[in-house]
């Protein structure tokens, strides 16, 4: 029962992130409580001057949207665009890192820029220290199950320090797909590759790690199938890895699990990333969208940049 609570709990709050999100939902989050917007909300708190000078610099049209805020900064949609003005350096830096450059799971940057000290100063309440401005593509709103798998990241990544995300190959999901069915021919010749059965509330790795010794799989093969076959992503439980029977059953309904596609994503959004100079630590379900039907990584705020490039001023 308590079990069916938590999983009950989970699933209402990431469908309230997800409902929320609809920009006419007439909700946003701020300071990652959901608000209700007033139009006061929709008025950035800066000079006419600069609002104008950073919409000419930036291309941007119509009147602001405000899509919601952090404790760093604040963001507004305009049209296909969105204007972030923010406090955070690193979030600044990160997006000049990777200006230019384009990949399928995380948002284009279109322009990177530092405040001067006279529009800071003639800006009100906390826009008067935030000193960057971030322009970048508006994507669409994620699904539930790009936000499950973002958390399964999270928990890895920020609970474990798992550093194999900002070093995944393209090839990793395939890959463990492939031993899957490896897995299968193999107890096709010889089903006693299994073992002796585990019990329903044992952990599954164990038994992978016992099975993968006998085919012979390297560390990182059987890695590759445990993140995705042993984890708890969709993975196997015991009533699937006890007998042949279940294991194909498993395979048929988990091959092509779009939770296990997600995440695959999220490890390449990361990679890119990292090989930019970003090591970006704040995954969340709030900092993921939906880019081409694909999972992809916003708001790179949090994060370590290598990078000491300098930041122009905007003119």
């Amino acid at each position: 029962m308590k079990d069916i609570i938590e999983s009950w709990r989970k699933y209402s709050r990431l469908n309230e992130r997800i409902n929320s999100l609809n920009p006419d939902s007439g909700k946003r989050f701020i300071a990652d409580t959901l608000t209700e917007i007033e139009e006061k909300h929709h008025n950035i708190p800066i000079s006419p001057e600069e609002l104008n000078k950073i919409k000419q610099w930036a291309e941007l049209e119509g009147d602001p949207n405000f899509l919601g805020s952090g404790s760093k900064g604040s963001a507004y949609k305009f049209g296909n665009k969105v204007l972030k003005i923010t406090s955070d350096h690193n979030e600044a830096a990160g997006a000049s890192a990777i200006l230019g450059k384009s990949h399928p799971n995380v948002y284009d940057i279109y322009a990177v820029a530092k405040r001067t000290k006279e529009d800071k100063q003639n800006s009100e309440g906390v826009f008067q220290k935030h000193s960057y401005i971030v322009v970048y593509e508006f994507l669409d709103y994620p699904n539930r199950l790009m936000l499950e798998a973002t958390q399964h990241m999270n928990d890895l990544v920020r609970g474990n320090g798992e550093q194999k995300y900002y070093h995944w190959k393209r090839s990793n999901l395939n890959d463990a797909r492939s031993l899957l069915f490896n897995l299968i021919s193999s107890l096709d010749q010889n089903p006693n590759i299994l073992g002796d059965p585990i019990g329903k509330y044992q952990p599954v790795k164990p038994k992978i790690k016992e099975i993968s010794n006998k085919l012979g799989w390297s560390d990182e093969q059987t890695n590759s199938f445990m993140i995705f076959y042993g984890s708890g992503l969709d993975g196997m439980t015991a009533k699937d890895i006890n007998t042949p029977e279940g294991i194909k059953v498993y395979t048929n309904k988990n091959l092509n699990n779009i939770k296990h596609t997600y995440f695959h994503q999220l490890a390449l959004g990361l990679t890119f990333l990292f090989n930019n100079g970003v090591i970006f630590n704040d995954l969340k379900t709030s900092n993921i969208m939906e880019k081409n039907k694909q999972i992809a990584i916003i708001d790179i705020g949090y994060s370590e940049v290598k990078s000491d490039k300098p930041i122009p001023d905007l003119s």
